[in-house]
């Protein structure tokens, strides 16, 4: 279901106050919905619809004048009304712009839920569409979280995660875009995500961003020009025309503020992210069948709570993939793993040979490392047995043979065309356990 328009009305006198929701919703490709919510503020509300057919053009008619009928009874409107965005395509560069001491909000972290199986995020999404109007849902991208700060037309930063180090310079195609969906004046903080949108709009394809991450100055222009990345917006935190700092407001009005602010051209590389009202566990299966990583649940009254662990914001995640892989060697370890090794560099064969999949050092036991550091001895090898030596984070310890030798199970979230997505071992055997 995608919401194009959306109007949220309220009628307040005496002791009445009541609140109206109307809605234009593509249910099905062309099925055309006008649905609307009533009844009073803090209570069960009534949903019934208006509209359902095949024009477009109707729906919003019918929208139109059932807002104009509320409106001319008394009721006005409560937050600014929330269009969908258009869709994007291709761009030209911009300069990088400077780093200011603005804004210094680290993102919430989400409480992660549905880990194990597709019946886990299933559940998840269930439990919180039971709670009538309490929650939204959103597509979870599976790209780069970031901060974009835009001061009087102007890209000032692009913050990563954790960071108040601008990456603006790595994503040249996507400044130009931001300005154009903003205010020409103000200040501006805007939380989402940078990725390389798939044709369905429902998941980021993590290699290119991963291909992006290693590219020099020259690379990063060409790539630019051949897959440009997308800025999906999911949040405002601070609007200077709509008094500063705005993140502790509840996030339905935030959400009107950022419909009123970012409106992208056709064309654009900026999006705003759309909500799912209703249908969690229909957008949850929807994902998880194309592949993606999930969807977000956010519970509409939460204010944004940076750095918190908030169970206002639910990851309900797909379910993860689980390979068996061959060791063809360990990396040098540090701290703790000093004395042992950091990582396994797994391997998987194919018509070309041995050819590297990751390194995984999350997930071993310290009896793993004892397992493994003894096996080792038998399995040396003199060169590396992969078709191509892979750049590691760690110096390599050893090579090891892949024939007969060490196994390991590797879960991960999501395969990537690179490597595959925060791969955690599972378990390991070794020759002696056979």
């Amino acid at each position: 279901m995608t919401v194009l328009i959306e109007r949220k009305l309220a009628f307040q006198e005496g002791t009445s106050d009541k609140v109206y929701v109307a809605r234009v919703v593509l249910l099905a490709p062309n099925v055309w919905v006008v649905s609307v919510e009533y009844g009073r503020r803090g209570a069960h509300m009534t949903s019934g619809e208006k509209y359902r057919g095949a024009s477009k053009d109707d729906a919003v008619r019918v929208f139109e004048k059932t807002v104009k009928e509320k409106i001319a009874k008394g009721y006005k409107d409560e937050a600014p009304a929330y269009a969908a965005p258009p869709s994007a395509s291709p761009v030209a560069m911009a300069p990088v712009m400077a780093v200011p001491s603005l804004a210094q909000l680290a993102p919430p972290v989400m409480k992660a839920e549905g880990m194990g199986s597709a019946a886990d995020g299933r559940a998840i999404a269930h439990r919180c569409q039971d709670e009538a109007g309490a929650w939204w849902a959103e597509v979870k991208l599976d790209g780069m979280r970031c901060r974009v700060i835009v001061v009087d037309g102007r890209v000032e930063a692009m913050l990563p995660r954790d960071s108040l180090d601008s990456c603006a310079s790595r994503f040249p195609e996507l400044l130009p875009h931001v300005v154009e969906a903003l205010p020409p004046e103000g200040t501006f903080v805007l939380d989402g995500e940078v990725g390389y949108l798939d044709v369905t709009g429902l998941k980021m394809d993590v290699s290119v961003l991963q291909a992006r991450a290693r590219a020099d100055s020259r690379k990063i222009r060409l790539q630019a020009q051949a897959s440009p990345m997308h800025f999906v917006v999911f949040d405002v935190l601070r609007s200077s025309p709509h008094g500063g700092a705005i993140f502790r407001r509840p996030l339905v009005e935030r959400r009107g503020i950022l419909a009123g602010l970012v409106k992208p051209r056709e064309g654009s590389l900026v999006r705003v992210i759309e909500v799912e009202l209703e249908d969690f566990v229909g957008l949850f299966d929807r994902v998880v069948h194309l592949g993606g990583e999930g969807i977000v649940l956010k519970r509409r009254a939460s204010a944004y709570q940076p750095g918190v662990r908030s169970k206002d914001w639910i990851k309900a995640k797909a379910p993860s993939f689980l390979d068996s892989l061959a060791v063809v060697g360990i990396t040098q370890g540090e701290g703790a793993r000093s004395t042992t090794f950091g990582a396994l560099v797994c391997a998987q064969r194919t018509e070309r040979g041995w050819e590297y999949v990751c390194q995984a050092g999350s997930g071993l036991s310290d009896e793993d490392q004892v397992r493994v550091m003894d096996a080792t001895a038998a399995l040396r090898a003199t060169k590396c047995p992969l078709v191509a030596t892979p750049r590691l984070k760690r110096p390599i310890l050893m090579w090891l043979r892949p024939e007969n030798g060490i196994r390991a199970d590797v879960r991960y979230t999501a395969p990537t065309k690179l490597s595959p997505r925060f791969p955690t071992v599972a378990s390991v055997s070794v020759p002696a356990d056979e």
